[in-house]
């Protein structure tokens, strides 16, 4: 693409888009408590990265990661950790554009610097990058802001796109947005692919050079994490011996509509049968709201964070009212379900896949390439409704050996897909 069709696109991207998020952004801000908070957390936002970066050495590498959110951050935590292990004195710059990972995500070994992503104005960028002065740059997923890609590209500094797709329905691969997407993605150094399909996918929108096929650093993030251990574990263990162990992860309200009636059905046929819900946002309101379904069922429930006071488990139901412990709890599931795939998108089946867990998930996964992988490979269960939900979680529970073999193969699927990690460091280094 030549610089001249790319400054006309920077010239309506600036024109017409950035004040119209301006207005949408300041404006959201009394409507949605989200926004707020991220309105509010970048005033003085560069005042507040000169006093973080100001002891930086420009003798040592500095590398600029960023995440939308907590799970785009997981995401790059493998390739964290390798660059602070291969590299001596590296210094890394982790900014977030959600205000909920800038506020869980405070003190991460490897990272010498957390900040929020500016707004993406063209005075902004500059002025951000001024401050950070990377080396090169690393992007996770799809969080792409254009005026920090098209700066980025004329200091130059070398940005690197991972755990890259494109699903089927993308607005990316539109008429009306292509070309401006292609000024985006032909910034990129290497653009790491999750996948062969979908390095076919950026080809169609025109992308032809520095696609690399690395697979997906979720693989190799939920395998080292299925190595740690809670704190609680051996506790834990102790409370949920002899229950039959469901877990609902990151679920949404569409999700639980659709799952309560088979809940309530098998608690009442399966005494043994513990059932252990994890909203995606475990805030006071959605533990209400849970409350509240839980009990017009007459289901009896505690929160996790009274499971410890516990001398043994007297309830069928338990509430999870804590954040960041998810993925290790799921070591603990005979069944999983992940939420997301009623309403806007599903979350991570990987994370109870590596344990050889058989999971199920609902219709909405075109945002998901390794859920449509593993439903390829029969490794796990797809359900419309909540009748089929009941119809599949009593297959799995009548039959141990059906368990068994989907989470084999959920489970041979992600250990034999790791390694994007060693890719991707492998091509970086280079640029450092």
């Amino acid at each position: 693409m030549s610089q001249g069709v790319q400054k006309v696109y920077s010239l309506l991207y600036n024109l017409c888009v950035i004040p119209l998020l301006f207005i949408f952004f300041h404006l959201a801000k009394y409507f949605n408590p989200k926004i707020k908070k991220g309105v509010a957390g970048r005033k003085k936002l560069f005042q507040i990265l000169e006093q973080k970066v100001i002891g930086f050495s420009r003798n040592h590498p500095r590398v600029w990661i960023h995440a939308a959110s907590v799970g785009e951050f997981e995401q790059a935590r493998p390739l964290i950790d390798a660059l602070t292990n291969q590299v001596p004195h590296i210094q890394i710059i982790q900014s977030f554009f959600s205000p909920s990972a800038y506020e869980k995500i405070s003190e991460v070994p490897g990272i010498q610097c957390i900040t929020y992503m500016p707004f993406d104005s063209k005075k902004n960028a500059t002025r951000f990058l001024n401050i950070l002065q990377p080396d090169l740059a690393v992007f996770v997923r799809w969080d792409l802001w254009p005026n920090h890609l098209w700066t980025l590209r004329k200091k130059p500094v070398p940005a690197f796109l991972i755990n890259a797709s494109l699903h089927d329905r993308s607005l990316r691969n539109k008429s009306l947005l292509r070309g401006f997407n292609l000024s985006l993605f032909q910034g990129f150094e290497k653009i790491f692919v999750v996948s062969e399909e979908q390095k076919d996918r950026f080809k169609q929108l025109g992308i032809e050079e520095n696609l690399i096929v690395s697979g997906d650093t979720r693989c190799d993030q939920v395998w080292q994490r299925s190595q740690e251990k809670l704190a609680e574990e051996t506790r834990l263990r102790t409370l949920f011996k002899d229950k039959l162990v469901f877990i609902a992860g990151s679920t949404w309200e569409d999700d639980e509509l659709h799952l309560i009636l088979g809940l309530s059905e098998l608690i009442k046929r399966k005494p043994e049968f513990l059932c252990i819900l994890v909203p995606h946002e475990p805030t006071p309101k959605n533990m209400q709201r849970l409350g509240n379904l839980l009990n017009k069922w007459q289901l009896k429930y505690i929160f996790y964070s009274e499971l410890m006071e516990q001398s043994t488990l007297e309830v069928p139901c338990i509430l999870v009212d804590r954040v960041g412990i998810l993925a290790n709890l799921y070591k603990f599931a005979h069944i999983a379900f992940v939420g997301g795939g009623f309403g806007q998108g599903l979350h991570n089946v990987l994370e109870p896949a590596v344990y050889g867990v058989p999971v199920l998930f609902g219709p909405q996964i075109a945002k998901s390439w390794e859920a449509q992988e593993l439903l390829r490979s029969g490794a796990v269960i797809q359900i419309h409704s909540g009748k089929q939900f009941i119809a599949e979680i009593n297959k799995l529970l009548n039959s141990r050996a059906k368990r068994k073999e989907i989470g084999r193969r959920a489970k041979s699927w992600v250990l034999s897909h790791r390694g994007a990690t060693e890719i991707i460091l492998k091509e970086i280094l280079d640029y450092i």
